[in-house]
């Protein structure tokens, strides 16, 4: 076809006449978003997302449904473009009712993922939880006791009763870490050679020595104090914050490797130019905010006005500053309320509290406000101070009544003074905390440039000085006197911040990820969760009030573990689960599209019949139509349609019926087109989800297609399949049986250590003595006794060991399987290998398919759905199953001779040798016999085939009788071979129930269990426990399809890696355990992978080519090239079919007739009629 030619951004570019432009851009490595479109299927232009500018041509066009044209100019991102994408996204979320992110997640200052760390916890692993929480948080046992936690402000749980108890979650789980001997540890990157060096050693210092450290910097503390901590340690209250726990979390920073320097005041015993000089590559400055806020009224400087901050940190000391009995604290944050508490406890008889304000407005801590008036320190709002005076240690506290007026900057209404009403407090002491700043004492930070408030003025998004480009600010002396979270925030994003000044890469130093939400709390429905059983909050274990006041040491206690547990299980895991994976938000951070722009009203949407593989939250849904058009389409389900119009047009299940009962296949390729978030596959048998899953991927086990499933794993079992769809055929084409089945192998107990039969009972035993008892076994037999069983869900390494084990320590060629071995040798001898010469994608390429296979929906739904596609797109589909109709196969004959690339699909194990010998005579007189696809029932049965676990042949399709290649071969592995076919596996299953083998190899799904074979010794590798029927007298666990290692070949001869995913427990690569099985049998072997690949591709013709052990992503391994001499073949000599398959007619022309029967598998239109 002769290409166009195109100006796409200013370069020319050459495609196919008619080609979509979003297909042409795709193809330049041009990105158009697009949320509608399906490579698959036709355009629809929905989304409006994906428009484009092209010149000459009124207004936008959507690239999906504009083909090109010669000489056409396109213009993909221009700011028009870009304004318009974003409105269009805007619009779409206005009706999008979903989070992203927990809100819990978005309010936390540091960003933590508390969602995921309670789900980690309700599922008892505290120590993924502890780890989760230490990628922000480095003092996770401080913050448990000090946070102020506003991530329960704003949590859901309180729409069905009260908000979850985070903090104390984290409590526990971190004490629980702190106190254990195996405490967590972060692994460190490898040292850099850098020095960073931190001054101060508060929240924000250690905080950046911790995340620098983990980075690889080697870092130095610089601290005036005599103990590190800053204000954690000398402003926080002993009762609240016991000094042990600070104590034992710095330390596990210094663990890090990090030196610390006390005594060192910066000015005093150092300054910048002289710690520059000392090779630090950066400074972070986290000095704090430790002088106090003057109230700026008359007489505050006498005797008995106290800073706050001042008195704490006395307090702390272990000093008793003499207060009197009579106590006034001036202020309404968490220092006045702990300044309060620490004046009862340092002698006080009547400590007031005098607010400005209301209650409602007070910054504290309501729970801190709470127990302070139940430890009996009384409120005064709505007061100010206005003087002081007295004589002697008596001072008369002048205050005035305050009222609310409007809202100041901080939202907070702005207390104006109520004229007259001037009162007098009589008191021994007033202790001022109002707020704090940095104290300098007039030294001038080495040249810092200060703002208006003393603090160093640095870059809001770097924290980098804005006069010193090595110095980062971090903690209170950048902000002002904040929380201990927002200290340890800042210390990590100076940290970051700094890294990626020093390393040149770029780091993400916003705490918190992009997010849409469904609204604040106070805009959501009660009604919306209405489904949540009601739980009881956890009470915090401490003192009785009266027993607080008196006390300084610690007043509240850590949950117990089964407490914990249950708290995270309150946990109702907001969030989406799909946001790694949405489109709508991955455009929508691209473009900066904001989701609550245009408010109103949403759409409700009907409610879904529930559905056992699918979760579907259609208020999530955007109607792009996707998930319709592939299961009509492409699946040819029609189970879910679009209903109504207009704004009430909604996604519901076909006539409103349940999904299951009416034509849903459980495919999950609505889930995988969804570009929202709205379908999403369902956890299997998992009541507390982890939400951050380790990911694992496998070749899917149940036919030979080579589908890639993308695995969702944690503690020990895959939770469910992720495949989202990629324009990759084998990874878009996942079906009922991967996607509702992929735990199938699962459900039975697994077997986890070697066992063997004694007395009819089985023993466990270590490796060694099994591997022994199992060597000795097998040596006892060979020759035709003997026999190896294999499975088709093994891989490329398993089989070749299992036919070499056959071969050369046994003398046998008995080898197979279910559904290996046995094969007609028909395509071999046609077409020079036993394998298809077609390739998966020639599909979509063919103009003509004949395809024989009884029900091709049952067997191989993912190539079912191909055909669709390829039948949608113009292709002319025939489907066949053996039987009688001499003017259908005619038809096909006259069809065949026009045809340009014409295909062949069966599987050689459901007919007979005539009949495929007629289809491979098609090909050869057609002049194509590159068109054949040969399917296999097993995911890595081509593989078997290809590795010679088959009676007939040797690896590379060699037949048995090949003199040359047994000689290779036994060169290659030192010892004699058979020379003579042997059984496939249903032969040898048929001679070991008439007692015919006397030793037996069997590894995998071989079905032997509750067989009964006589005397033979079986050695058996089982997934399961094997029942005390089971056969054999050596039992290995064998490893899952998801935990195996190896290389799997598709029946279209492409070659995957496959790294298994290795739970605890879980056993070694099948190919490990052979290999240690074939060396017990005195065979030579390799003791790694890549030896045993290169062993291979010594050994296997087809294998032979360098480097197929080191590629990623299905590759095609060996091809049909043509240089062997296809040969035509005479039907009627072919071997008889089996039982209940149909012969071949006489051949009476050029295109022998077969007698096939046209079923009616395509739609009318498409099938051929």
């Amino acid at each position: 076809m002769k290409k166009i030619s195109i100006t796409l951004n200013g370069l020319s570019v050459t495609a196919a006449p008619g080609a979509p432009l979003l297909e042409i851009a795709a193809a330049h490595s041009v990105e158009i978003p697009t949320l509608c479109n399906d490579p698959r299927l036709p355009p629809y232009a929905s989304c409006f997302i994906c428009i484009v500018e092209v010149e000459g041509r009124r207004g936008m066009a959507p690239a999906c449904a504009t083909r090109a044209e010669d000489g056409m100019v396109v213009r993909t991102n221009t700011d028009n473009i870009r304004k318009l994408r974003k409105l269009g996204l805007e619009l779409l979320l206005s009706n999008h009712h979903g989070d992203c992110v927990a809100p819990c997640n978005m309010v936390c200052p540091a960003g933590i993922d508390i969602r995921t760390y309670l789900s980690e916890t309700a599922r008892g692993n505290f120590s993924d939880a502890l780890r989760i929480i230490k990628e922000r948080n480095p003092f996770p046992s401080v913050c448990g006791r000090i946070c102020p936690h506003p991530c329960e402000d704003h949590c859901r749980r309180k729409l069905v009763d009260e908000a979850v108890a985070i903090n104390q979650v984290k409590r526990f789980v971190s004490d629980r870490d702190r106190c254990a001997a195996d405490a967590w540890k972060p692994e460190l990157a490898p040292k850099n050679g850098k020095k960073a060096a931190v001054i101060g050693a508060g929240p924000g210092g250690m905080s950046a020595a911790h995340y620098l450290a983990v980075l690889g910097y080697s870092v130095t503390i610089f601290e005036a104090m005599e103990k590190a901590g800053g204000m954690l340690r000398y402003g926080v209250p002993d009762y609240r914050l016991p000094p042990l726990v600070i104590d034992a979390e710095i330390e596990q920073i210094l663990a890090l490797g990090v030196e610390l320097r006390t005594g060192q005041a910066w000015g005093k015993n150092f300054h910048l130019d002289g710690l520059r000089k000392e090779g630090f590559s950066a400074i972070v400055v986290a000095i704090g905010a430790w002088s106090g806020q003057a109230m700026g009224v008359e007489g505050e400087a006498r005797d008995g006005v106290w800073s706050g901050i001042a008195l704490l940190e006395k307090a702390n000391k272990g000093e008793t500053p003499a207060l009197g009995d009579r106590v006034a604290v001036v202020g309404g944050g968490n220092t006045a309320i702990d300044c309060a508490r620490t004046a009862l406890r340092l002698g006080a008889k009547e400590v007031s509290i005098v607010y400005r304000r209301s209650r409602a407005e007070m910054p504290a801590n309501p729970e801190e406000i709470l127990e302070a008036e139940e430890e009996g320190v009384k409120m005064r709002f709505l007061t100010a101070p206005m003087s002081f005076s007295g004589s002697g240690k008596l001072i008369s506290m002048h205050c005035v009544t305050m009222r609310l007026g409007t809202a100041d900057a901080s939202g907070r209404r702005r207390p104006e003074t109520v004229p007259g009403s001037k009162t007098d407090m009589v008191v021994d002491s007033v202790i001022a905390a109002i707020g704090q700043k940095v104290r300098w004492d007039g030294f001038n930070a080495d040249g810092l440039t200060l703002t208006k408030w003393g603090t160093p003025e640095a870059d809001p998004v770097t924290l980098r000085s804005v006069s010193h480009p090595d110095v980062f600010v971090c903690g209170d002396c950048l902000t002002g006197p904040a929380t201990a979270i927002e200290a340890i925030a800042g210390g990590r994003k100076a940290a970051l911040s700094a890294h990626a000044q020093l390393s040149g890469l770029p780091q993400d130093l916003s705490p918190h990820p992009f997010n849409i939400r469904k609204g604040a709390l106070k805009d959501l429905s009660p009604a919306d969760y209405a489904q949540y059983p009601k739980m009881p909050r956890a009470k915090i274990p401490q003192l009785d009030a009266f027993s607080r006041a008196r006390t300084c040491s610690e007043v509240s206690h850590t949950l117990a573990e089964r407490e914990a547990l249950e708290e995270a299980r309150r946990c109702l895991l907001c969030g989406c689960q799909e946001v790694d994976t949405c489109l709508l938000r991955r455009y929508s951070e691209q473009y900066g599209a904001k989701g609550e722009l245009y408010p109103g009203e949403k759409t409700a949407g009907t409610k879904m019949p529930r559905h056992p593989f699918i979760d579907r939250d259609h208020q999530k849904c955007i109607l792009c139509g996707r998930c319709v058009r592939v299961c009509a389409e492409l699946q040819g389900s029609g189970a879910i349609g679009l209903a109504g119009r207009g704004f009430v047009t909604e996604v519901t299940s076909a006539w409103s019926s349940r999904l299951p009962e009416y034509a849903c296949k459980s495919c999950g390729q609505c889930v995988a087109a969804c570009p929202a978030g709205a379908l999403s596959a369902k956890f299997k048998g998992v009541n507390v989800p982890a939400w951050r899953a380790a990911k694992a991927s496998a070749v899917c086990p149940y036919c030979g297609v080579g589908c890639v499933l993308d695995f969702s794993v944690a503690d020990g079992k895959i939770q469910r399949l992720d495949n989202k769809f990629s324009g990759k055929a084998a990874n878009a084409m996942v079906c009922a049986r991967a996607f509702s089945g992929f735990d199938l192998l699962e459900t039975g107990a697994r077997l986890k250590e070697p066992m063997i039969k004694e007395n009819g009972a089985w023993r466990t035993v270590k490796w060694d003595e099994a591997m022994k008892v199992a060597s000795q076994g097998l040596k006892q037999n060979s020759g035709k006794t003997a026999a190896v069983l294999g499975s088709p869900r093994l891989s490329n390494e398993a089989h070749y060991l299992l036919q070499k084990i056959g071969r050369a320590a046994l003398g046998t060629n008995n080898l197979g399987g279910p559904g290996i071995g046995g094969e007609l040798d028909t395509a071999a001898r046609a077409l020079g290998f036993n394998a298809s010469t077609a390739a998966l994608e020639d599909i979509y390429k063919a103009d003509l398919i004949v395809t024989v296979i009884p029900d091709m929906e049952a067997r191989y739904p993912s190539i079912a759905a191909a055909l669709r596609e390829a039948a949608g797109k113009g292709a002319r589909v025939h489907a066949f199953e053996a039987g009688l109709d001499p003017a259908a196969a005619a038809r096909i004959g006259a069809e065949l001779q026009p045809a340009q690339r014409p295909l062949i699909i069966t599987e050689p194990a459901l007919i007979a040798g005539g009949e495929l010998a007629v289809l491979t005579n098609l090909l050869v007189f057609k002049g194509k016999p590159e068109g054949l696809l040969l399917l296999r029932a097993g995911s890595n049965a081509q593989g078997a085939i290809d590795q010679g676990l088959d009676g007939c042949w040797l690896p590379g399709h060699l037949p048995v009788t090949n003199t040359a290649a047994r000689a290779a071969l036994e060169t290659l592995w030192g010892c004699k071979l058979p020379d003579t076919a042997g059984l496939s596996g249903p032969g040898i299953i048929d001679l070991a129930l008439s007692g015919g083998i006397k030793t037996l190899l069997s590894w995998g799904d071989a079905g032997l269990d509750g067989l009964a074979l006589g005397d033979a010794f079986v050695v058996a590798g089982e997934w399961t426990i094997p029942s005390k029927l089971h056969p054999a007298g050596v039992v290995f666990p064998a490893a899952l399809f998801a935990e195996d290692t190896g290389s799997f070949t598709s029946f279209d001869r492409k070659i995957q890696q496959a790294q298994g995913w290795r739970p605890k427990g879980a056993p070694q690569p099948n190919w490990r355990i052979l290999a240690d099985l074939a060396k017990h049998l005195g065979l030579k072997g390799c003791e790694d992978l890549a030896c045993l690949r290169q062993e291979i591709s010594s050994a296997n013709r087809l294998y032979g080519k360098s480097g197929w052990e080191a590629w990623e992503g299905p590759v095609n391994l060996y091809a049909w090239t043509g240089e062997l001499s296809p040969v035509l073949l005479s039907p009627e000599k072919e071997k008889p079919p089996r039982k209940g398959v149909s012969s071949v007619s006489d051949m009476p022309d050029k295109f022998i007739q077969a007698r096939l029967a046209e079923v009616a598998f395509m739609p009318e239109k498409n099938n051929g009629k």
